[in-house]
């Protein structure tokens, strides 16, 4: 999806419901000066330890595989190993402890895009915090917050969000921003962007809204 969205012209990227940082690994945008910002504390203290200089490719190699049946706390402990083994959990069940077969399968795969990613994000800064904790300074604001009417895919933190007050602050945000929704969604005036297939065979169309652009809701 990365690329669909409008590309950095400046030298700094605000991402301030970080997650996986999708968007500012993609390219050559983690070269930037990447500021990210998220309120799951698991996920702030991940990346800070792949932000530490002693986590190197060849310390994420040397984490132990995934076998089905397995306890996810047995084998990782707590702390970011176990969070990055989370990540492959159902995203509606974030919190599954036991290694199902396409756990085991998918796990190398994601442990080899980090462990050859790892390199890219040393030069990063990472807030733990809600959106508003960044000063509103000149950037590509990089917005991808709970969406709206997702049915699944995030903790609680939809509960606590103001929509409209999200809006406004998206609109006040200096230099580029973006957006990311689902279309429905009415609190900015968000456009398609692509029709997707989520993990349940549904499809939804995923929205965007980019400041200056004409955009329009269909």
């Amino acid at each position: 999806m990365a690329r669909l969205y409008p590309q950095p012209t400046g030298d700094r990227i605000i991402e301030p419901f970080a997650g996986s940082g999708a968007y500012s690994l993609y390219g050559e945008n983690w070269r930037r000066q990447v500021i990210l910002i998220d309120t799951d504390s698991e996920i702030i203290e991940l990346w800070r330890w792949l932000i530490h200089e002693e986590t190197t490719a060849e310390v994420i190699y040397a984490l132990p595989k995934m076998v089905k049946g397995d306890d996810l706390e047995t084998v990782y402990g707590t702390g970011p190993a176990l969070t990055m083994a989370k990540l492959i959990s159902p995203s509606e069940n974030y919190q599954k402890r036991t290694v199902t077969e396409w756990m085991e399968r998918d796990w190398l795969g994601l442990q080899a895009r980090i462990a050859e990613s790892v390199f890219k994000v040393k030069h990063w800064a990472v807030v733990e915090g809600d959106f508003t904790i960044v000063p509103n300074v000149e950037a590509m604001w990089f917005i991808d917050p709970p969406y709206q009417k997702a049915r699944f895919g995030y903790k609680d933190s939809r509960q606590v969000l103001d929509y409209e007050a999200l809006g406004e602050w998206c609109r006040e945000r200096r230099g580029q921003v973006t957006v990311c929704e689902k279309m429905g969604a009415e609190w900015l005036p968000f456009r398609p962007l692509k029709v997707l297939k989520t993990i349940d065979n549904t499809r939804v169309t995923e929205a965007v809204w980019v400041k200056d652009e004409l955009t329009s809701v269909n």
